[in-house]
């Protein structure tokens, strides 16, 4: 059953937030704690099992993939799927993600200056590898990046021109959305476009991996948005159903594959409990209310600048902090927590004064382009 777009305009997922945010933490708390200067000095004291579980907490970028493709679905579930639409939202995810990015990366530089005048850093970047991190295109060029999770933003970027060209397939020999349905007569054309696209490239994971192009990662974003389709019109769900169980499958199959395939099987099946997730706890609000606490809605909101801000600021702060700890466990582990409430505290001060100005310069940006198509068809 659908609803007018009056009715949903507006409607939002607190527990994806959440979700988003617990990833980012668990991420930062992973380079923090097992992937920086001070991880040797209190993960040599631990049973070695302790380092394999930690390094669970980096698939938070699964959960990632999967939130993002669940969240691009719904924002776009209105729009007419013209090509100016579609350039609109392209512009404005650009507008959303790429002030707070530029900003990290002139933060992460800055930082880098700073370590090397501590004698606690590496050396500055080349100009061509700024500009192309800059341009998202680091990855494509394979020049690396100037931060560690800026590599997701590339991926991210070639997500959206992806799922904009599946869009404009969609609806190249049908209609957008209508006021009464989401995505229109075109619903169940995208729904097999999504449903072919994951299970292609799942198919393709199994036996050719480039970190540098999305599609690699494509069946998590497909899966996302084919969830969010599904939890729509429940006409679909067996599609979904279908791509969840073949995630766990091909998970279960590059666990038994370990030398060739690393921690990808991991990684994949943290990617599908995200999809499984959302599916089961959609439209149910014992499974969401616990998201509109005030720890899990602030780390919700932070969740982006989080992930942009820690590793440049927490690694160079773990590294002052091993020359004061030397040797000692203990104080490593106090260190590792007060790096992380640094971290959080960073976060935040970005999310307040660089990230929420450009969700509301997005935002204002969306609505122009609605009141343009109210008034083409008020025209027509």
């Amino acid at each position: 059953m659908t609803a007018h777009p009056s009715d949903t305009n507006r409607l939002h997922f607190p527990h994806l937030d959440a979700i988003r945010g617990i990833a980012a933490l668990c991420v930062l708390i992973f380079h923090i704690a097992f992937s920086s200067a001070l991880s040797p000095v209190w993960l040599h004291t631990m049973p070695s099992f302790v380092n394999s579980a930690g390094h669970v907490l980096a698939n938070g970028v699964e959960v990632f993939f999967v939130l993002s493709g669940w969240v691009i679905a719904h924002s776009m579930r209105w729009d007419n799927l013209e090509m100016a639409s579609l350039g609109r939202f392209l512009v404005r995810r650009t507008l959303r993600l790429t002030p707070a990015y530029w900003a990290a990366l002139v933060l992460t530089l800055v930082l880098g200056v700073v370590g090397i005048h501590l004698g606690s850093g590496d050396s500055l970047p080349s100009i061509s590898k700024i500009g192309l991190n800059f341009l998202y295109l680091q990855n494509i060029f394979g020049v690396g990046n100037v931060f560690s999770p800026a590599w997701t933003l590339c991926i991210e970027a070639q997500f959206y021109v992806a799922f904009a060209a599946i869009l404009w397939m969609a609806v190249c020999c049908g209609e957008g959305a209508t006021g009464a349905e989401p995505f229109g007569k075109s619903r169940g054309r995208l729904a097999a476009l999504l449903f072919a696209s994951a299970l292609g490239t799942l198919a393709l994971a199994c036996r050719w991996n480039d970190g540098a192009l999305f599609v690699s990662w494509w069946f998590y974003f497909a899966g996302g948005a084919l969830g969010y389709l599904a939890s729509r019109d429940s006409r679909f769900m067996p599609m979904v159903a279908i791509v969840v169980a073949a995630m766990a499958g091909v998970s279960a199959w590059l666990y038994l594959h370990p030398v060739r395939f690393d921690d990808e099987g991991r990684s994949l099946m943290v990617g599908t409990l995200a999809l499984l997730f959302l599916l089961v706890a959609h439209g149910r609000a014992r499974w969401t209310e616990w998201s509109r606490r005030g720890l899990f809605a602030w780390l919700g909101n932070i969740s982006y600048s989080l992930y942009l801000t820690h590793f440049g600021f927490g690694l160079l702060l773990a590294r002052a902090f091993r020359k004061i700890s030397h040797q000692n466990a203990l104080l490593a582990v106090v260190f590792i927590f007060v790096d992380i409430a640094f971290c959080l505290l960073l976060a935040h001060f970005f999310w307040r004064w660089i990230e929420q100005p450009s969700v509301e310069w997005a935002k204002g940006f969306k609505l122009k382009g609605n009141a343009l198509r109210e008034r083409a068809g008020a025209a027509a």
